[in-house]
This record gives structure tokens, C-alpha cells and sequence, in this order.
């Protein structure tokens, strides 16, 4: 393998930014005009477990609505949640991409966030140079647990799906990878996603801290 002939893929909510409650929080806002509400464990297994879509959950439960103004509801209050918040990317996260950057691997964002939402975090954390892909969802026609998201970095950072690793916190994200053929997927469960179902990893980890020895 060349020395640059390999990437590590993160998804960026749960991974690189522990954003789900930001989510969370934008996706009931942008529910307000329809009859559906949801409890935290029903915002779990509908966006985080199945991976669901926006026009999935409106067929699923019914839902007379205008999923454009939805969807665009969500993105601005989730930007608006991001922009509000002072929070930047952690310590940990930071060194663990500079020391995978410093033993040659490619770096790349693999989300079905908003580019837009990952880069405002990124910029106020000075980490936007340290990947070499960044691809959420303007970029990409499906979203997890399709694996159109990681085909994308792959293409992107020119990575042959057998030396890519996929890092990520949920099972849709997992079952993306697979479906992109990539065979090394290492999985960090974080406090929304600790009992899930995670037996499709190759391997598991308790902190991003490890995962530069773990794929060493």
C-alpha cells in the first residue's frame, strides 16, 4: 500500500462532534407545524438506528407536509443551534486527526449533515485543513444507510474501498459502509447509541483516542 493510498472516513455527528441533542432539538422544531412529536428514544431508533430519511418518516407516520419548508426549517435551526453554542471540536478529536495525518493517512468527513452545519464547526475549531474530503448532504443523492456518502470520500480522496477505514457511532452508518464495499469499519458508541447493536464492526472502541493504534 502507498503511504497516502489510505483514508479514514468519520462520520461527523457523534464522531468527530457530539451534535445529536442539537439535532435533536432542530428536528423538533421543524415538526411543529405537523401532528408528529417524538421522545428522545424515538428520535434514536427513527434517525440514529434506521436511518431514516425525511420523506420516509412523513410516509411512515402519515404526515400531511411540505417537506422542503421541513427540511429547511431543520438546517437553519440547526445552523442557528451551532452558531449559538460555543462549543468546539474536542482536544482529543484534534490530536487524534493530527496524528493520523502525521502517519500518512488521508482524512474525510462522511455525513449526512449539512456540509454548510460541518464546516461552521470545523472553522471555529481551526480543524477545516485537516481533511482532504469533506461530503455531507448537498453532495449526495441518498443518505445512510446508503453507501453513496462514503463512495463520495472515496472517490474524492482516490482510496480504494479495501484501504479505507470508516469510523462511525451508529448502526445506519455501519450498514452504509458495508454497502460500499469498505472492510475495515471500527465503531466509538457514544450516549445515545451505547446499546446498539454494533456486531458489523470489525472492531469497537470506548474513546477516539485509540483509533490511531487500533488501525496502526
Amino acid at each position: 500500500m502507498k503511504a497516502k493510498d489510505k483514508s479514514v472516513i468519520f462520520d461527523f455527528d457523534g464522531v468527530i462532534y457530539d451534535s445529536e441533542q442539537i439535532n435533536y432539538e432542530a428536528n423538533q422544531i421543524a415538526f411543529n407545524d405537523t401532528d408528529m412529536t417524538f421522545t428522545p428514544e424515538e428520535y434514536k431508533e427513527l434517525w440514529i438506528v434506521e436511518g431514516l430519511d425525511l420523506p420516509e418518516i412523513v410516509r411512515r407516520y402519515g404526515l400531511e407536509a411540505d417537506l422542503e419548508e421541513i427540511r429547511r426549517i431543520k438546517n437553519l435551526r440547526c445552523k442557528e443551534l451551532f452558531l449559538q453554542s460555543a462549543a468546539v471540536i474536542s482536544d482529543e478529536v484534534k490530536d487524534t486527526v493530527a496524528s493520523l495525518i502525521g502517519r500518512k493517512w488521508k482524512t474525510a468527513i462522511g455525513s449526512s449533515n449539512t456540509e454548510d452545519n460541518i464546516t461552521t464547526l470545523l472553522d471555529r475549531s481551526d480543524m477545516r485543513h485537516m481533511f482532504d474530503a469533506i461530503v455531507g448532504l448537498e453532495s449526495i443523492p441518498n443518505v445512510k444507510p446508503e453507501p453513496n456518502v462514503f463512495l463520495e470520500c472515496l472517490r474524492q480522496t482516490r482510496t480504494r474501498a479495501k484501504n479505507a477505514v470508516v469510523v462511525e457511532d451508529a448502526p445506519k452508518g455501519i450498514t452504509a459502509a458495508r454497502k460500499a464495499k469498505i472492510e475495515t469499519i471500527i465503531a466509538i458508541p457514544n450516549a445515545w447509541t451505547e446499546d446498539c447493536d454494533f456486531s458489523e464492526a470489525n472492531i469497537v472502541l470506548e474513546s477516539i483516542e485509540d483509533l490511531p493504534d487500533a488501525i496502526n
